[in-house]
């Protein structure tokens, strides 16, 4: 296969010249059209790697500091005097939770007794928190400053499992 003596491209055999240039060095226009989308595909390039360091570095400040800053969770999809930028998507978080079927049936007749499922309610509290940290973190990655229209869901089934769902939109509201 023949190589473009310009550009270095490896190009067919009809698509070379006498003088060794490909089509695109053949004609100025051609060639510098050609340039022209070397020098964008470069820039993109640069811009993704950029972007992948930023995202490395935010992975790398979240494991450092799990904390986080990061305090607005609403549960409406619009929010009043806080102007939405952008949107980056759904976040969801799900954990399933077994229960000590014998243990939690004598606890759940005392509990129930006294009108309480107490270890009903811890699980699906420690649950909750759960997710919520993990919703933060996952937004946090996404470069969002809030979740909005968080919904949750539970589920408890008959052979002694709990489920909770967690799910929201990611924006970035501006400051």
């Amino acid at each position: 296969m023949p190589v473009c003596k310009d550009c270095g491209v490896v190009v067919g055999v009809l698509d070379i010249n006498e003088q060794g240039l490909c089509k695109n060095c053949a004609s100025p226009e051609a060639k510098e059209e050609y340039l022209r989308q070397k020098e964008l595909k470069k820039e993109a390039f640069e811009k993704q790697l950029e972007l992948e360091k930023l995202e490395e570095e935010r992975k790398l400040k979240l494991l450092k500091d799990p904390s986080l800053k990061f305090d607005m969770l609403i549960t409406t999809e619009t929010v009043i005097d806080l102007p939405i930028e952008k949107r980056f998507g759904l976040v969801f978080a799900q954990r399933v939770y077994g229960m000590n079927v014998v243990k939690d049936f004598f606890s759940e007749i005392r509990d129930f007794i006294e009108g309480r499922v107490g270890n009903l309610e811890s699980a699906i509290e420690n649950a909750n928190k759960e997710l919520v940290d993990e919703l933060k973190r996952k937004a946090y990655l996404k470069s969002g400053n809030a979740i909005i229209g968080l919904k949750f869901d539970y589920g408890i089934q008959d052979k002694g499992f709990i489920s909770v769902m967690a799910v929201g939109t990611v924006v970035k509201i501006k400051e």
